[in-house]
């Protein structure tokens, strides 16, 4: 029997305004109207041997593969070599406020819509081949973000392609302490 990974999520889309009536000010937030409240679920399989977790204080300043960002690091199970679903929760930070980072290294065949060019409005970058290294999470003290990730052929994304950083990471006075969970298999 396999083991399944599931994510469910909640996208909404707050307005935020006031006003003032007499001398009294208000807050008020309602859900956009135009694009309203969306959510769903996704499921995959996984091998119940390919799946870590990473607790500790980011370390690396420039991104830097998971397993090597951490000042300090408490590990518990096995990392995959293809990453099927991440997790990344800035847990606590020490210092200024700033941001944890998570980039995604993709190589392959990739193609960026810009300028139309062919019918669809699609440009194949650098004759087919390329490397593009996204940003995909900025994330506060108390943020998370969960991630599927899956190639073409449905197995994951290499463990070396998933990198954070603290750039304000400085020993003692300015620390984030994250947890990294990665499944594949």
């Amino acid at each position: 029997m396999a083991n399944d990974i599931k994510i469910t999520s909640t996208l909404d889309a707050i307005i935020n305004d006031s006003k003032t009536v007499g001398s009294k000010s208000y807050t008020i937030k309602d859900s956009d109207k135009n694009v309203g409240t969306s959510g769903g679920s996704y499921t995959q399989s996984y091998t119940a041997a390919d799946a870590v977790k990473y607790s500790g204080v980011v370390s690396g300043t420039d991104f830097t593969a998971i397993a090597s960002a951490f000042e300090s690091v408490t590990t518990v199970g096995t990392a995959p070599s293809e990453v099927k679903a991440l997790s990344l929760k800035v847990d606590s930070q020490t210092g200024t406020a700033r941001t944890v980072d998570l980039e995604l290294t993709l190589t392959g065949d990739h193609t960026a819509v810009t300028s139309p060019t062919d019918a669809d409005g699609a440009v194949t970058l650098n004759g087919g081949t390329t490397t593009l290294k996204v940003v995909l999470a900025r994330l506060s003290s108390g943020e998370s973000c969960v991630i599927p990730l899956s190639d073409t052929d449905g197995s994951g994304l290499p463990v070396a392609n998933i990198k954070i950083k603290d750039a304000g990471y400085v020993n003692t006075d300015a620390e984030s302490t994250v947890t990294a969970i990665l499944i594949g298999g």
